[in-house]
């Protein structure tokens, strides 16, 4: 009897630490979300600019659609934000996060076009079902059109981001020196030729020309000046300018409206590039 005891004693042990094991978790974790594509040709009513919606329930949802359409609030949730903008809109991208066990982000990036202002936009999503108690923060992202009025100037590399991998690289202590991409309006001496960019990191020089579309940019004619081997740092910058640049497809482009944060695309739009505007 005492034997069989310590059996279901050690059992039980294992089945306590291994629902320990399982309910740790490693924030932040990105939640699956789906566009709510409703079947009814309704419009939302009594919704406040920038304002996040979490809807639990069909009572809720009547209050905001007025249309009669079956969510199964057991298993899901619904977000909701209304916006507001003044040129048209080329995208809406979103991205739920928890960031703790009841704390979460909500990222939309909406990207502007240069065309005239368009109705209010509507985000709308269903999620896996959160409790009324959940916190979530509303984070909103508004991105200019790509323009040579915004893009003119100087822009400081601050940061690499990998799509693939959410990591993100910035400059090590032991690199000095910027690596640096400056924009013109006008063709300038640059590498002994006439360009409408230089770019330098370190000893290092590239230049050539750039062409601008509505939300992508082009680099034409691509001249670069060697020293010496770059470490990793800038040596991706190279990289992402000079050999990618033969690609077929533009870079995609996104401006940042208040913050001037320069967004640039490379490694088949997997990979982005931050500058900080400095001049």
């Amino acid at each position: 009897m005492k034997a069989i005891n310590i059996i279901l004693t050690f059992i039980v042990l294992l089945f306590f630490i291994g629902c320990n094991k399982n309910e740790e978790k490693t924030y932040p974790i990105d939640i699956k979300i789906e566009d709510f594509a409703s079947s009814k040709s309704c419009n939302w009513q009594n919704l406040k600019p920038d304002t996040l919606y979490l809807i639990n329930s069909a009572a809720e949802l009547s209050e905001y659609f007025p249309c009669q359409e079956y969510i199964d609030f057991v298993k899901y949730s619904l977000l909701v934000v209304l916006g507001k903008e003044k040129n048209g809109i080329y995208e809406l991208t979103k991205q739920l996060t928890q960031t703790s066990q009841d704390e979460y982000e909500f990222k939309v990036n909406v990207i502007l076009e240069d065309t005239i202002a368009t109705p209010n936009w509507i985000v709308s999503v269903l999620i896996p079902k959160l409790s009324d108690k959940a916190q979530i923060q509303l984070k909103p992202q508004i991105l200019l059109p790509v323009n040579k009025e915004i893009l003119v100037g100087e822009w400081e590399l601050v940061k690499y981001v990998d799509l693939a991998t959410s990591t993100f690289t910035t400059k090590p202590d032991s690199i000095r020196g910027n690596n640096v991409i400056n924009f013109y309006d006008s063709p300038i001496s640059c590498l002994h030729d006439s360009s409408t960019f230089c770019a330098h990191s370190l000893a290092n020089s590239i230049g050539g020309d750039y062409e601008l579309t509505s939300n992508g940019i082009k680099f034409i004619n691509l001249r670069m000046t060697l020293v010496y081997y770059p470490a990793k740092w800038n040596l991706e910058f190279e990289d992402a300018l000079f050999y990618n640049y033969k690609s077929e497809t533009d870079y995609l482009v996104k401006i940042e409206r208040d913050t001037h944060v320069l967004y640039i695309f490379y490694s088949q739009s997997q990979k982005i590039m931050l500058f900080n505007k400095i001049g």
